[in-house]
Formats: C-alpha cells, structure tokens, sequence
C-alpha cells in the first residue's frame, strides 16, 4: 500500500541546473535511524544503505549528493520498525529533506506507545 507523504523539503530557489543536487537529511523523529535507501520509482530492489553503518540520532542531520530524480525511499529505525515512502522528489539543488514521526506511520504509532509507557512508568515511580 502507497502512503500519502507530505515531507517538508526546503529548497533555496533552485531548480535542477545539473545532473546532481546535495541532499540534506534531517533526522526530526523520536527515532535512531540506521538506514535509508533511494531507488527509482516502483523499483524494488533499494539501493544500498546511505548510512554505511552510520546512525542517524534524532536531531542529527547529514548530506549526500544525489542525481537530479524522482525516488522511492526506504527508512529503518533503531528497532527494525521499516516504512517506505513514494515518489520522493529529490531533483533539488541543495534540498532538505525533514524526516519526523507523523512521515511514517510505524513511527507515529511508536513515538504515541513510547510516550504512554513513559506516562505509567511516571505515575507508578510517585
């Protein structure tokens, strides 16, 4: 099933100019992220982890450069929790690409679990 993703991109009134643009990810969920993976559209084979092991702390951001297209994404969090995200358009020139836990579904439901189970644990500590 296709998610309907709105994702914040920021982009400094550019258009594609060439073949390559920077893309900058910022990591604005509750979650560790330790992969992300870009293939084109409909393609199931993801590319290759962007991370190279690497995690991506909440907060945290990084680049990397990519070729002017349309994108399928794949996003893996500290807990193995997997949300794919469509039709991604990164032919921006210096583009940031603003990751939170309302983007993904798996986050949204973790990020409300986790917040809940911090409540009872609060209340049962007083």
């Amino acid at each position: 099933m296709r998610l309907n993703i709105c994702l914040a991109l920021v982009v400094a009134l550019a258009s594609c100019t060439d073949d390559s643009g920077s893309l900058t990810v910022e990591n604005h969920s509750d979650f560790a992220i330790v992969d992300i993976r870009l293939t084109e559209i409909d393609n199931p084979d993801f590319g290759p982890n962007l991370l190279h092991g690497d995690v991506l702390l909440p907060g945290e951001s990084f680049s990397l450069d990519v070729g002017c297209d349309t994108f399928d994404a794949r996003v893996i969090d500290e807990t193995g929790a997997t949300c794919d995200l469509f039709d991604l358009d990164l032919c921006l020139n210096d583009a940031v690409w603003v990751l939170t836990n309302s983007d993904c579904p798996v986050f949204s439901a973790a990020a409300k679990a986790r917040a809940a189970n911090e409540k009872v644990d609060a209340s049962t500590k007083q």
